[in-house]
């Protein structure tokens, strides 16, 4: 993810300077909902049934959700180069993320155990993380 000083160290305006605190701001939101919801969910899916139980389930998606919107966000309110390098990097990120999951997919054939398809998001969320940096240097 990208920080203040990442983005002070290669663009200083005032602007894009605010546009990452508020986007931290947004993820924080986003973090404590998740955390705070998974909680809950973890701790009472398995008491419920039926529909009740299916709701408690999905509800850390409304973390998920304010995520993904400061994410979009963030990068609508970046400038071109900042875009480039977003949606470059994600486009990155999201090969890693085929390859790994496919490999540990097959790998289940061979008995391996199956794991969570949450596992999919931090993939995606890591690779995008060691994406960055390297797509930022190309432009340097």
């Amino acid at each position: 993810m990208m920080n203040v000083e990442s983005v002070e160290a290669h663009s200083c305006t005032p602007t894009e300077r605010r546009s990452v605190r508020r986007y931290q701001a947004e993820l924080g939101a986003g973090l404590a909902v998740y955390a705070a919801t998974l909680a809950l969910s973890i701790s009472y899916v398995d008491h419920l049934t039926g529909a009740a139980r299916v709701t408690v389930a999905v509800l850390p998606m409304m973390g998920i959700l304010i995520i993904v919107a400061a994410l979009v966000r963030f990068t609508l309110r970046a400038d071109e180069f900042q875009q480039q390098t977003i949606l470059v990097s994600a486009a990155i990120a999201g090969v890693v993320c085929l390859v790994v999951t496919m490999t540990l997919g097959l790998l289940e054939n061979a008995g391996l155990p199956r794991l969570p398809m949450t596992l999919v998001w931090i993939i995606l969320l890591f690779a995008f993380g060691i994406a960055m940096p390297f797509v930022r240097r190309r432009y340097r």
